[in-house]
């Protein structure tokens, strides 16, 4: 896989300092910390709206953070979640006075990160949490039965819920709205996207390393219906 990068150890930290540079009068980073990242414009009483994830998914997630979309994103390294403590300090900026709203992929690791996040900010600051989780990879599982946790994983379509959360939040709906909101999209949108798949394009690997994951390899000279993200394939090939 080709790769425009200088040392693959510098990629993270290279790769947000252009995105601040080139956006200077939009995002900023908390207590210097490059890998969370804010938009500069506040709007008190509104509720804020955050999300986070690895690294190589580029536009995701980063990269809705700004004006009526939302307000920040804790970074993690290519492929691996943001810490505890970056989505502690992600809350504790984002919050306007109205709770924050977590939206974000429905994986193991983000869910370690954000869920002790919104018990450490709750007790700690008085900030009110709430979360929903993009679960709209179809061909990861199958559907969940009515009030079973999703075992889908979340892919592009959280984009939709973070457009219209923050939609929801610009217009100074409360959390419980601006949740309610998230979660109507998430579910037409999981109803939706059960008639399309998404299709990988090829193999990946991760910069500093020459290793591509084996079910990427193993896959790789077949064209069908697969979707790898983070190294991780379908359960089964369709």
């Amino acid at each position: 896989m080709k790769k425009i990068i200088n040392q693959p150890d510098n990629y993270i930290k290279e790769m947000l300092e252009g995105i601040y540079i080139a956006h200077k009068d939009d995002l900023a980073c908390v207590d210097g910390d490059l890998q969370v990242l804010v938009s500069k414009h506040k709007k008190e009483g509104k509720v804020g709206i955050v999300t986070g994830g690895g690294s190589g998914h580029l536009p995701l997630f980063l990269g809705y953070v700004g004006k009526g979309m939302i307000d920040g994103c804790a970074v993690g390294d290519v492929f691996q979640s943001p810490s505890v403590d970056q989505a502690i300090a992600l809350t504790r900026d984002a919050d306007q006075g109205a709770g924050v709203l977590y939206i974000y992929g429905n994986y193991n690791g983000d869910i370690f990160t954000f869920r002790p996040a919104a018990d450490e900010v709750e007790m700690e600051d008085d900030i009110e949490t709430a979360e929903v989780l993009g679960a709209d990879d179809v061909a990861s599982a199958g559907p969940s039965a009515p009030g079973e946790k999703s075992t889908r994983r979340g892919v592009a379509g959280i984009f939709f819920v973070y457009k219209c959360a923050g939609a929801a939040a610009d217009k100074m709906l409360s959390l419980e709205e601006v949740k309610r909101v998230a979660l109507n999209k998430k579910f037409i949108m999981e109803k939706d996207v059960r008639a399309a798949k998404e299709q990988g394009a090829g193999a990946v690997d991760i910069p500093g390393t020459s290793k591509i994951t084996d079910l990427a390899k193993e896959y790789a000279h077949e064209h069908g219906l697969l979707l790898i993200i983070d190294g991780k394939t379908d359960k089964a090939r369709r």
